[in-house]
């Protein structure tokens, strides 16, 4: 027994995997960058307090002595020629072009780097969201689509007027869907898809429910919104929906519905009375800039 369990332990890393997961979780660190950024800092500093070698000292061996040779001169009664030597073997009075500065500005890119590689993956995720509005979801396919979405960690948020044969909050599954209904004085037929991916988004308006019957059996119709005055139109009535508080009910795992109200101090929102007050005020506006004329209907006689 104790052979079998020691056989069925995952072998040990090795030496040097050990190092590379070290070294490796090391650079994806921001404490290891911000570490970096401050020691530079510091030694920018004593560069900047410290008189450096002028360009010109590099041209040549005469050059060089003759710059340092004023170095000594300057600091010699302060440090002692021998801390003086021992400063110049560090090139501390060449900071900016000494070989430890600019392998520290190079170990300092490459973590920056390696760390934004790390993350980027992670922070699309959590920017990544699916919004939806529509009167069914039925389609098998699509159901499965939208739990390895939920799965892999996009946040999914679906208003589903009518029939949903998907089940939210999930373990493992669907943990990031939610699922609500409203059933108002309206009846309403819109279909919006709206797609966020990191900074990209997509908004579609669709005669098309997720159902067989209309993806397999049907020509339907799908269609971007391009036009930033339009899509910001179909977000806010989408916003609505997902805000309203009164006439909301959310789906449960069981398949049960629960009634959402209003917290505490929070104002009640009702989508479809929200949505056609905004309309009624547009339709003022716009009345108020073009006008109103009537021009009469001549009746004709038979």
């Amino acid at each position: 027994m104790t052979a079998w369990a020691e056989s069925a332990r995952p072998p040990k890393p090795d030496v040097f995997e050990r190092i590379g997961r070290t070294v490796l979780r090391l650079f994806t660190s921001v404490d290891f960058a911000v570490v970096q950024i401050i020691v530079l800092i510091l030694l920018a500093v004593v560069g900047m307090t410290i008189r450096q070698l002028p360009s010109f000292a590099f041209r040549s061996v005469g050059d060089y002595q003759n710059a340092m040779a004023d170095i000594h001169a300057r600091y010699d009664p302060v440090f002692g020629r021998g801390v003086v030597d021992a400063l110049e073997r560090l090139q501390v009075f060449q900071v900016f072009t000494s070989t430890w500065f600019t392998l520290g500005l190079v170990v300092l890119v490459v973590s920056i780097v390696v760390c934004t590689l790390d993350r980027t993956p992670r922070l699309y995720r959590q920017a990544a969201e699916i919004r939806a509005k529509l009167n069914s979801l039925v389609d098998e396919d699509l159901i499965r689509a939208l739990y390895d979405a939920s799965s892999a960690g996009v946040r999914i948020r679906l208003n589903v007027r009518g029939i949903c044969c998907l089940r939210p909050g999930l373990r493992g599954v669907s943990e990031k869907i939610e699922v609500v209904s409203i059933v108002d004085r309206f009846l309403e037929h819109s279909r919006i898809f709206h797609f966020r991916n990191g900074g990209d988004e997509e908004v579609y308006l669709s005669s098309a429910d997720l159902m067989p019957r209309n993806l397999d059996r049907r020509i339907e119709l799908l269609f971007p919104v391009e036009a930033p005055d339009c899509a910001r139109k179909v977000l806010a009535c989408l916003d609505a929906m997902f805000a309203d508080n009164v006439k909301a009910r959310v789906l449960q795992q069981d398949g049960s519905y629960k009634r959402k109200r209003p917290a505490r101090g929070e104002d009640a929102v009702r989508a479809q009375i929200f949505l056609y007050r905004e309309a009624e005020r547009e339709l003022g506006r716009s009345r108020a800039v073009k006008g109103v004329s009537f021009e009469p209907i001549e009746r004709r006689e038979v």
